[in-house]
């Protein structure tokens, strides 16, 4: 399900609060009710609002990851548009993203939005994703041609050569304490697997059920 924006929010409650206040003002009237009361009525709403609104933002009960490391119960899925075919946990889902140029995530029981100022980040999932590489260059290479600035990740963080199943990659094992990324060369692409942790401290078999994933994947080559 869709989640609402921050501003979508805000902008529901303040009518609530303004209807209330309509109510309890009429009530006030009608009943000669005492107006320090009212006052009451509506602090006591705002406060039942505001509480829905952070529930909405909180950890949901601590899950079990231990159970989804056996990769013989796990799932298939397959993505034309990233182009591969991916194993993946029962207990998860997956979602695809709805910008073309945006690959999809793989959702785990234990996900949940997080607001961060006026942004709202999302835990316990995977954002998966491809890159096109027409010139075959390396991962580093292939980085400095974006102009967002993404080859400054390779001066800023430690990160290992790897090789998974005879394809080279990169894998990052801790981006600004809230990441944790590979990146496997494919043909004429590069595939990118993310694990976001922006509250938690990432979890150890969260990041194993990661490296199963990326070195279960298959290319659709």
């Amino acid at each position: 399900m869709k989640q609402l924006s921050t501003r979508t929010i805000s902008f529901i409650s303040l009518i609530a609060i303004i209807f209330l206040a309509l109510g309890v003002f009429t009530m006030q009237k009608v009943y000669n009710t005492p107006l320090s009361i009212v006052e009451d009525e509506v602090e006591q709403k705002e406060n039942e609002i505001k509480e829905k609104e952070n529930s909405d933002f909180v950890q949901k009960e601590e899950y079990d990851f231990s159970k989804d490391l056996d990769v013989s119960t796990w799932k298939t899925y397959e993505s034309k548009k990233v182009g591969m075919r991916i194993k993946y946990p029962e207990s998860w889902k997956v979602v695809e993203l709805e910008d073309v140029k945006a690959g999809f995530t793989l959702r785990s029981p234990a996900y949940v939005p997080i607001q961060a100022g006026i942004q709202i980040f999302y835990e316990g999932e995977f954002y998966i994703n491809d890159y096109s590489n027409p010139k075959q260059l390396s991962i580093e290479n292939l980085f400095k041609t974006f102009d967002d600035g993404s080859d400054l990740i390779f001066s800023q963080y430690k990160y290992e050569n790897v090789v998974i199943n005879g394809r080279r990659g990169i894998y990052f094992s801790n981006i600004n304490n809230k990441e944790e990324d590979y990146n496997i060369s494919g043909n004429k692409r590069i595939f990118s697997f993310d694990y976001v942790y922006q509250k938690n401290e990432k979890i150890a078999e969260v990041s194993q059920i990661l490296k199963k994933i990326v070195e279960n994947f298959e290319p659709l080559e």
